[in-house]
């Protein structure tokens, strides 16, 4: 079976559609919206978002594009990967997203909806 060129990434931040960093994503299809993915949380520091590993009751919500593997480049240098941010596979073993690494601040807010909008912080 041929590989795919393309992937599956889970967005959550400023790749989102209408953010400013989306364009990096480009060519991309918007697979699905609202996603809500378990057992992750979210925190922020101003405009910067940050999703660590989290509990059974902790959230993230984002989107799900399809982003050909020739962008990984740019995304693993965009988002710091693998020392500030690290590129994972999901459990459904074929999304894939990026998680802080990083010590958080404390100063960092813990974004409880799991929704990172930048005009509600």
């Amino acid at each position: 079976m041929p590989q795919s060129k393309n992937i599956d990434l889970f967005v959550y931040g400023t790749l989102k559609a209408g953010f400013g960093a989306n364009n990096i994503l480009q060519p991309a299809l918007l697979k699905k919206q609202e996603v809500k993915l378990k057992g992750y949380r979210m925190y922020v520091a101003g405009w910067y978002p940050m999703v660590v590993e989290g509990g059974e009751e902790d959230f993230v919500v984002g989107e799900i594009w399809t982003v050909g593997k020739s962008r990984l480049k740019e995304l693993d240098v965009y988002e710091g990967h693998p020392t500030l941010f690290e590129r994972i596979t999901l459990p459904d073993g074929k999304t894939q997203m990026y998680i802080f690494r990083d010590a958080l601040d404390p100063r960092c807010q813990h974004k409880e909806d799991g929704i990172f909008d930048p005009a509600r912080i």
